[in-house]
């Protein structure tokens, strides 16, 4: 078997993935039976920092090259048939609840615009796709996505329900019954 002793982990070390290999070997001390055994261990430890770092440089592109940018660009017949609203009500709906869905700024990074936030929940909601395929156009995690649909979702109900669904009254269910009697 192998033993693995770890040390200090210096950022400059790691220049560039050509020295990435070279540089496991020197942080990590590894003492194996066999040479394939260590090899094996280094190409998954390099291939797994690269495939992180890919899909974090694809994911950081969101503000230039996502699909929210595109929504602005596109005709109004193709906007309705993506989110199945108009831009007139897809605005009425974000002025509605974008007090409610507007994330905090922080240091680290910019919080999700609650116009994008808006335009993943109704592409969810239109289409059915997955947090996946959303995700993956709109350059986002799926978590992110799943997120972003939850407290869109409660924010329309919060906002629209007492407006377009009252709570019942009496005189509420005698027009009901009404209604109904008449047909």
């Amino acid at each position: 078997m192998f033993r693995v002793r770890k040390r200090i982990l210096n950022p400059s070390h790691v220049q560039s993935t050509s020295t990435m290999a070279a540089n496991i070997c020197q942080l990590l001390d590894l003492e194996s039976e066999s040479e394939d055994e260590e090899r094996s261990i280094l190409m998954y430890l390099f291939n797994r920092r690269r495939t992180k770092s890919e899909k974090n440089a694809y994911l950081r592109k969101r503000q230039s090259h996502g699909e929210f940018n595109l929504s602005r660009e596109v005709p109004a017949s193709i906007f309705k048939e993506t989110f199945r609203v108009n831009r007139t009500q897809f605005n009425e709906i974000h002025e509605l609840i974008k007090n409610d869905i507007t994330g905090k700024e922080c240091n680290a990074q910019k919080p999700i615009g609650s116009e994008e936030k808006v335009t993943v929940c109704l592409r969810y909601l239109a289409t059915g796709d997955m947090y996946k395929t959303i995700g993956l156009s709109y350059r986002m995690g799926q978590r992110t996505v799943s997120n972003i649909v939850c407290q869109v979702c409660e924010a329309i109900w919060r906002r629209l329900q007492p407006i377009y669904m009252p709570e019942p009254t009496v005189e509420i269910w005698k027009n009901i019954a009404l209604e109904y009697e008449r047909k």
